[in-house]
């Protein structure tokens, strides 16, 4: 196993698609998941847009995840890089990839002078809250999450 982390660009379009496809089957919201190839190209290309980031075993991709930067905390004035999606193929978790992405992704935001890096994670899903908790990542008690579908 030789894992390599690198920067997403357009070319890699295809790739986070079906990533994001398979986190949301993963998930249960597959049927939900509308996202195309070329709205995935469109987001990468807008100011701000979608960024992300694969995981590569011998050139073959086998993670990645997507953030994007809220463009301002106001109690800082500094960024805040949002993780979105994070997901690894089943046969290569658990083996120091998911890891790597984030401590690649981390110093991302260090070198863009973010102010901390923020996720979401479904209750549910334990094995990710045990990840995130060997991370030294703290869940917030003081903050809760609303959602309205539109």
């Amino acid at each position: 196993m030789e894992i390599n982390i690198r920067k997403a660009d357009v070319s890699d379009a295809e790739t986070i698609c079906n990533f994001i496809h398979q986190l949301t089957e993963f998930e249960g919201f597959g049927e939900d998941c509308t996202l195309t190839v070329d709205e995935t190209v469109r987001l990468m290309k807008k100011a701000n847009g979608l960024h992300a980031v694969i995981a590569e075993d011998n050139g073959v991709a086998v993670g990645f995840a997507s953030y994007f930067y809220f463009p301002l905390a106001t109690l800082s004035g500094r960024k805040i890089l949002y993780i979105e999606d994070a997901f690894i193929v089943e046969e290569m978790r658990r083996q120091g990839i998911g890891k790597a992405i984030f401590e690649f992704i981390e110093e991302i935001g260090r070198a863009k002078n973010c102010l901390r890096l923020e996720w979401k994670c479904l209750s549910w899903n334990e094995n990710a809250v045990k990840f995130y908790e060997s991370m030294s990542a703290g869940v917030s008690k003081k903050w809760i999450t609303y959602m309205k579908k539109l």
